[in-house]
């Protein structure tokens, strides 16, 4: 499944799903997602309205400065900037959870990858990640250390067997185990062109 994540004047595109204001619109084929604007009436005629969630409170779904998204195909979730992620169905968009609290170590998180198992949180303020099960959301480990080379980690991927951390303000990538978290390596220098990188 393709999902697309686009900011248009506090337009989220979410996969299939588009928030703007306080109304939760969905569309149908994923890929013309990109075609809207910063009104959630302004579609391209490609794009057919496959159902409208009217009168649907967005903040009732926990967002909160939306700023990364994953999927694995069947939920989809959503890094919130204020220190959150909501968990929805990738079929229905409906509201499967909304996980927050101070022990999952969210601080200002920018960053979100899922391998189906596992969900992984870029934590841009706390130079950290949080790991989280993908099945119940509950709290795996919080990845934080100097020795990570995190600093102000923006994106994330997951890939396999191990874990790829974009170091904002660092000029670098962490690359670590997806099993168990721990530290591969950290890639840096100047021959790899590291600037500010953030997705």
């Amino acid at each position: 499944m393709r999902l697309d994540f686009h900011l248009f004047s506090r337009t989220v595109a979410v996969g299939a799903l588009l928030v703007s204001g306080l109304a939760l619109v969905t569309f149908g084929p994923a890929s013309a997602v990109g075609a809207v604007g910063s009104n959630a009436s302004q579609v391209s005629r490609s794009v057919t309205p496959a159902k409208q969630l009217s009168g649907v409170n967005v903040l009732g779904w926990g967002f909160n400065g939306p700023s990364g998204i994953a999927s694995d195909g069947t939920h989809v979730w959503v890094a919130n900037y204020g220190n959150s992620v909501t968990e929805l169905s990738a079929s229905t968009g409906a509201l499967v959870k909304v996980i927050s609290g101070s022990r999952y170590g969210f601080d200002s998180p920018l960053g979100i990858a899922s391998d189906g198992t596992h969900v992984w949180v870029a934590n841009a303020s706390g130079n950290s990640v949080t790991e989280l099960s993908a099945s119940t959301g509950a709290l795996v480990k919080v990845i934080a250390s100097s020795r990570y080379g995190f600093n102000s980690p923006s994106a994330i991927a997951s890939g396999g067997s191990h874990i790829w951390v974009a170091n904002g303000d660092g000029n670098s990538v962490t690359e670590l185990s997806a099993s168990t978290g721990a530290l591969v390596k950290v890639i840096s220098g100047s021959r790899y062109g590291f600037d500010s990188p953030l997705g």
